[in-house]
């Protein structure tokens, strides 16, 4: 909902302010990103854990865009103009490398764009994640989680962060083109936090739970 306000907000200076090039995009990604992120929620409240692993991909694609633009809006040009039919403007790969400069950080966004590629590509080798039967040439693995799956928690958690970047990087494009940007990165950086609060007691929970089993 902060997300759409914060479109919202922006839509309703473009009266006043030229529609430039950056505008534009970040304002066709982020809205984008609104409707996708509705569409994983609902998802996830009908435990499609699998599905929701699929959008919220290219929810991380569409962030990606707006995060490697922001740093440079030159960029915004070649997005518009692109118009190749069987590949993005830009190879996640490279984005990835110029975005995160941190290796523990590259390298964990690298391991989570893989981890959810298998979901979207069907890969047999994501097992229970990217099938609810998941077979080997030895075994065959039943999901018969109906509600409540663990991986919502963990899609709605990657979500959150994925709309706090996303518009965090929006923010930025905006704001150097002279739109007021208000307090909306700062409200959806709030909204993260405390999805990591929250996050982080789910796992103390579950270490506290495993310590009994592990004494005995």
């Amino acid at each position: 909902s902060t997300l759409s306000d914060f479109i919202q907000h922006i839509i309703s200076q473009l009266g006043s302010h030229p529609v430039t090039i950056p505008n534009r995009v970040a304002l066709a990604v982020l809205n984008r990103m609104a409707e996708g992120s509705l569409s994983t929620e609902i998802l996830c409240m009908k435990n499609r854990v699998r599905d929701a692993a699929i959008l919220l991909l290219s929810l991380i694609e569409l962030r990606l865009d707006l995060q490697y633009i922001a740093i440079d809006l030159t960029r915004a040009n070649k997005w518009i103009d692109h118009a190749r039919e069987n590949k993005k403007p830009w190879a996640v790969r490279s984005q990835l490398e110029e975005i995160y400069l941190d290796k523990n950080e590259l390298d964990a966004e690298i391991a989570i764009y893989r981890q959810y590629s298998m979901v979207k590509h069907c890969n047999p080798a994501g097992l229970a994640f990217s099938f609810p039967i998941a077979v080997t040439r030895d075994t065959l693995q039943l999901d018969l989680c109906k509600e409540n799956s663990h991986w919502v928690r963990i899609h709605l958690f990657g979500l959150g962060a994925c709309i706090h970047q996303a518009g965090d990087a929006a923010s930025r494009i905006w704001s150097a083109q002279g739109l007021n940007v208000g307090s909306f990165a700062v409200n959806l950086k709030s909204g993260t936090d405390t999805l990591s609060q929250y996050n982080e007691e789910h796992i103390v929970s579950v270490l506290q739970s495993l310590q009994p089993a592990a004494n005995g």
